[in-house]
């Protein structure tokens, strides 16, 4: 624990989860929208689950073996933490579409170009089969129309869909 409120924005110790938050929906809502990623030691997590999962996991922001949010109890947080900071988390849940700035309108074209790009790839590495996922993109300002991005690339028509 004294690792973690070095390193970490909010700690809540084992003790403090129970007393706090064990009946308290209200304070647990409070601190679910407070913080974008939880951290657990792998020894409570039972008691997190328990406590925490009934609000945590409709809003995915439960501890994930697998995105490295459940660690031993002498696990170095900084490294962690330092990889969250720099974690971007996408979630389409009723409409298919990822919408982002890019950028601002002071930008030159090449920095708005090198960033689309950066996401673009992430996104490509981020989803299986993702060439075939993206149908088109899309760039517009605020109150602007958007202008669709072409590709330079052969495109191959889809298999399975009509155009």
């Amino acid at each position: 624990t004294d690792q973690a409120k070095q390193v970490c924005d909010g700690v809540v110790t084992a003790e403090e989860m129970v007393r706090a938050y064990k009946d308290n929906k209200k304070a647990i809502r409070k601190l679910t929208n407070q913080y974008d990623y939880f951290i657990a030691q792998a020894t409570i997590m039972p008691q997190i689950a328990t406590v925490f999962g009934r609000v945590f996991g409709p809003r995915g922001k439960m501890p994930n073996p697998k995105a490295g949010c459940v660690v031993p109890p002498n696990a170095n947080l900084k490294i962690l933490y330092d990889r969250l900071q720099k974690l971007i988390r996408v979630q389409t849940k009723s409409a298919p579409s990822i919408k982002f700035a890019a950028g601002t309108e002071a930008m030159s074209d090449e920095e708005l170009i090198d960033n689309i790009e950066t996401v673009y790839k992430s996104i490509l590495n981020a989803i299986p089969s993702a060439e075939n996922s993206i149908r088109d993109v899309s760039v517009k300002l605020t109150m602007g129309k958007p202008v669709k991005v072409e590709s330079h690339a052969e495109e191959e028509p889809r298999k399975g869909r009509k155009r």
